[in-house]
């Protein structure tokens, strides 16, 4: 039981490293002409930091 926890948890840990490093690259690229990256990111890390709790 304690194994299908740790399995599940390990799962939606990598499903949110995928997510973000998608989202990144998706920033990257739309503010790579505008220079506004830093914003984007941070509203990036608040919108997965939400997803998160």
């Amino acid at each position: 039981m304690l194994l299908d926890i740790q399995s599940g948890l390990g799962f939606v840990l990598a499903l949110l490293a995928a997510l973000f490093a998608a989202s990144y690259q998706l920033l990257v690229r739309l503010g790579a002409d505008k220079g506004n990256t830093n914003d984007a990111l941070i509203v990036i890390l608040i919108v997965n930091s939400t997803l998160l709790i």
